[in-house]
């Protein structure tokens, strides 16, 4: 009788655990980031931003049906004559995740883990054709130059001028390479395309930016 009953406090403890955790991700505000005169590229959290345009918004936290979680703690949007993308971080202590959506009426986000700098073999600014990771080959599906601000905590700062190149496995239509090149310098994440109405969206605790 007392193996069931400490059993179940033990349950009921990590239960408890992990809601205030959530909790605490979802209350937490973005931190600042001052914009710098160098580039101009990074946003202040004070600014009224249109994340109306996306299904989702910096500090938010997105929860997969397998329960793997990404708090939105910063941004790279990238504008047009509006903005119509956006690359969220989600830094973490054990592994590192990224999220990249189109602005509505798109219904999809890439789930995403970024790829070593020295495993991406990207020629220069221009993003090749197509590519090859891990003996998986991927071509490009999308090329397009966008002006980009960084908002909030953990995004790189590639330059006010970025070229966003996507790119479609050859053997699974839902793996998907995304790539960021700009100023001398690109990076690039890895994952899978999923709905964004198979996940949970838990809004964040501040609605200032």
């Amino acid at each position: 009788m007392s193996f069931i009953v400490t059993t179940a406090a033990v349950a009921m403890g990590l239960a408890m655990g992990r809601w205030l955790t959530t909790r605490a991700l979802r209350n937490a505000p973005a931190k600042p980031v001052a914009k710098t005169a160098k580039t101009g590229a990074v946003a202040s959290a004070e600014k009224i931003f249109p994340w109306d345009r996306f299904a989702c918004r910096l500090g938010d936290v997105i929860v997969r049906q397998d329960g793997a979680e990404a708090w939105l703690a910063g941004a790279l949007v990238f504008s047009e004559d509006a903005p119509a993308a956006v690359l969220f971080v989600a830094p973490e202590a054990k592994v590192d995740r990224a999220v990249f959506l189109r602005a509505k009426p798109s219904t999809e986000l890439v789930w995403l883990s970024p790829i070593a700098e020295d495993a991406w073999k990207a020629r220069g600014a221009e993003p090749p054709t197509s590519i090859e990771l891990e003996g998986e080959p991927f071509d490009r599906i999308r090329r397009l130059p966008f002006r980009v601000e960084r908002i909030g905590e953990g995004a790189p700062d590639l330059g006010p001028d970025v070229i966003v190149a996507e790119y479609k496995s050859l053997r699974s239509e839902e793996k998907r390479v995304i790539s960021i090149s700009g100023a001398g310098h690109s990076r690039a994440w890895r994952g899978e395309k999923i709905e964004v109405d198979s996940c949970d969206v838990l809004p964040s605790g501040s609605r200032t930016v």
